[in-house]
Parts: structure tokens; C-alpha cells; sequence
């Protein structure tokens, strides 16, 4: 559906929420700066599919949750590098990984400064 207001055509956002899921719309609403044109995919929105963006984050969010129960189970902490056995990881993926992590909070500190949070999702 196009969007006009001159039109008076319009989705409310409980109407896309209700037709996506919460998770998508944020998502894709959060994945365009503010000031850009936006087209809303309800069809890829509404996927199940490996095209479907939403499902990457979800399942990244699925092995945090996993990782915190390890925690819990066997006592180990994760998030402190001393604890953890990093030679494994050698590869140049692996590496190029491990630079983007070490990265996040200066990203998240500047997406919260400049108002961006279409950073966290690029």
C-alpha cells in the first residue's frame, strides 16, 4: 500500500504490528535513518525464510540466551577474556569477528549520542 497524506492512506503502526509482529516492525523501522524514504517489505517482513533479516537477530539473540545459561550451569564467564580460551579462534574471519566486537561499545555510544539507532542494526 502506498502512503499518501494527502491521500489519507495510511497503516497504523498497530496495523503493521499486527500483520508483521512486533519484532519485525521494529526492526525494519529501526533499519532506515529517520530522515530517509522508506518501503516497508510486509512480504519479507512476514517471511520465514534465510532472506528474512529478522531471523539473524533473533537467532543471534537465542545463543546469548544459551551462553548466559552455560554460565549459569557450569560457572563460567564469558564475558571476561581471561576466562576464556581464545586460540581457536586464528583465522582471519575469526579475527576480522573478533575487531567488530571490540568495536561495539564506541558504536553503541555513538548511536546513542547522535540520536542513530539505525547504527545498531547496520
Amino acid at each position: 500500500m502506498k502512503i499518501s497524506k494527502r491521500a489519507g492512506s495510511y497503516v497504523t503502526l498497530r496495523e503493521l504490528i499486527d500483520e508483521v509482529g512486533r519484532d519485525a516492525a521494529r526492526f525494519f523501522l529501526l533499519s532506515r535513518k529517520a530522515d530517509t524514504e522508506f518501503v516497508f517489505d510486509v512480504d519479507l517482513a512476514k517471511s520465514q525464510s534465510e532472506e528474512n533479516p529478522v531471523y539473524y537477530v533473533q537467532y543471534a539473540h537465542a545463543g546469548s540466551v544459551r551462553t548466559e545459561q552455560w554460565k549459569t550451569q557450569f560457572g563460567t564467564d564469558f564475558r571476561s577474556p581471561e576466562n576464556v580460551d581464545l586460540s581457536p579462534l586464528g583465522g582471519a574471519r575469526e579475527l576480522a569477528l573478533l575487531q567488530r566486537l571490540g568495536r561495539i561499545c564506541e558504536m553503541l555510544e555513538n548511536a546513542a549520542t547522535e540520536l542513530a539507532p539505525h547504527q545498531v542494526v547496520f
